[in-house]
């Protein structure tokens, strides 16, 4: 095999491995997943578990949260019928300890259609405690589409 054929072999190798998921990314995801889960199943005793006492979001509104403001909305008795489908794409998983920041894109569609509702931008930042990776903060901007200027 002549060199630059086994550089090029090398370059690929790397850049295959630098896309693969290592397991704190992979937990760290699946406690997205979990967050997630509890927000559409209005469930919050699972919140409750996910969030760490001194947790603060800000909402897509734009809207200071505390945990306990989010432990009341999401009460079962706020749930709508209405539940739409979240799909979500992960853009950046970082982590140095004990800290974690999980940045990714939310898009919202309608049940059992492929017609997207909206899109939010998604920050996380996760703490872990007791050996459990535990919601901080979150932050929740809308993607508006650009319009032209005429």
């Amino acid at each position: 095999m002549k060199m630059p054929s086994l550089c090029l072999v090398f370059a690929i190798m790397l850049s295959c491995a630098s896309n693969a998921q290592n397991p704190i990314e992979r937990d760290l995801i699946k406690r997205v997943d979990d967050l997630i889960l509890a927000q559409i199943s209005f469930d919050p005793k699972k919140l409750d578990h996910l969030l760490s006492d001194e947790f603060i979001e800000i909402s897509p509104k734009g809207e200071f949260d505390t945990k306990a403001k989010v432990l009341k909305f999401y009460q079962p008795m706020n749930k709508t019928k209405f539940v739409p489908a979240i799909e979500k794409s992960v853009l950046q998983v970082s982590y140095v300890e004990n800290m974690a920041y999980i940045a990714l894109t939310e898009t919202f569609k309608a049940p059992n259609s492929d017609a997207t509702l909206f899109s939010m931008r998604v920050i996380f930042t996760l703490k872990q405690i007791a050996n459990e990776w535990k919601f901080t903060y979150a932050q929740y901007t809308p993607i508006v589409a650009n319009s032209k200027s005429q």
